[in-house]
């Protein structure tokens, strides 16, 4: 019971945190240390150096390294000074449990342990797949070192779904009682204060704007159907998808949107979103569009099927099959369809997508596996 009362001193180790980056790895980092804060913990969490604000809501943000000024491009520089720092960082400050999310903060986290005996999580939020360019920076040293980091003996990992569990007991041997899911969840609160405009447009892409995401794909799909979409995002191809955008006056290309809200409203002015990734983990835009009650048709990669339900809650299709993303988004657009499958949608969400469920549960192996 004393175990159970005690606060813990938590780090959360990541590349970036959501003000300079709101992915979906960054705004799960936000959501789940904004609960743990408010049930007692103190939480830090450690990144890169990067635009944005310091701490907020209770979380300690501690920025290390040379600054990364166009997330989520990161020169040699940016890794070694911010490897050197964090493992220094580690070494001399005693926590209870870190938390480190992959690739390199996992690496440097694990080597840090070594020295400080703090009890080290390792969180895995997705794995590659067996072709495509998957990651967007120095893809053949990153598919080594992810090679590496997945077989590191850390105290336990955590995973974001059901598939990405599965891969890492079956291609990287861990073992079944070391790899735990916590899910990934939406918050309700801001989907549902979103106010309900008119749907200005048939379809939109959310995601940052690198190779894996298929974005591309996105594109000719609104080519093909002849309709209007947007694409939110930023990344290393925003240059280039920017420039293809500017010549289809069908397609609005809104870039990066600082506020949550604002992503919520624009996917609200949107009948279908769409996902072509040939690699998730979760797929969190997905449950924040179900949640908003907007079908969602997308490659079936990683745990994507564990957010879409096929044919109930929007379309799953053979990831590359650019034909059948075509015909499952036209079949989605149907007025009758759409709201079908976005009222099934948000009732799928709000049963089994909670983010208060989510803190319990990994605050439980926060406990468990934490200094005594």
């Amino acid at each position: 019971m004393e175990r159970e009362a005690r606060k813990l001193n938590i780090a959360i180790v990541s590349e970036f945190h959501v003000a300079g980056l709101a992915g979906g790895g960054e705004r799960r980092i936000y959501e789940l240390s904004r609960r743990l804060v408010a049930r007692g913990h103190r939480v830090t969490w450690i990144c890169m150096c990067q635009p944005g604000k310091g701490d907020f809501e209770g979380i300690h943000v501690l920025p290390l390294g040379s600054l990364v000024k166009s997330p989520p491009q990161r020169s040699l520089n940016n890794f070694a000074s911010y490897s050197l720092r964090l493992f220094w960082h580690l070494c001399r400050t005693k926590y209870d449990i870190v938390d480190a999310q992959t690739y390199s903060p996992l690496l440097i986290s694990y080597f840090a342990s070594l020295f400080s005996r703090t009890p080290m999580l390792g969180t895995v939020h997705d794995v590659r797949t067996s072709s495509g360019n998957d990651f967007h920076q120095m893809d053949p040293l990153a598919r080594a070192i992810e090679s590496v980091v997945l077989r590191i003996p850390a105290r336990a990992l955590i995973t974001v779904s059901q598939f990405t569990r599965n891969a890492l007991v079956s291609r990287y041997k861990r073992s079944p009682d070391q790899v735990h899911v916590v899910s990934n969840a939406v918050t309700t609160e801001i989907i549902s204060r979103s106010p309900l405009p008119h749907k200005e447009r048939e379809l939109i892409f959310v995601g940052r704007l690198v190779p894996g995401k298929g974005i591309q794909h996105f594109i000719d799909l609104c080519d093909t159907l002849e309709c209007r979409g947007a694409i939110i995002g930023q990344g290393p191809l925003l240059a280039q998808i920017e420039q293809e955008c500017s010549r289809r006056p069908h397609i609005e290309f809104i870039g990066r949107l600082e506020n949550y809200a604002d992503v919520i409203g624009e996917m609200k002015q949107s009948k279908v979103l769409v996902l072509p990734s040939s690699r998730e983990g979760f797929g969190l835009v997905l449950a924040e569009a179900a949640a908003a009650g907007i079908p969602t048709v997308a490659y079936s990669a990683g745990g994507v099927a564990e957010v879409i339900v096929d044919k109930v809650t929007g379309f799953l299709v053979e990831p590359g099959d650019s034909a059948g993303l075509a015909v499952a988004a036209r079949t989605a657009l149907e007025p009758e369809n759409c709201k079908r499958m976005g009222d099934s949608a948000q009732r799928h969400v709000a049963h089994n997508f909670s983010w208060d469920r989510s803190v319990v549960e990994l605050e439980g192996l926060y406990r468990k596996y934490a200094l005594p």
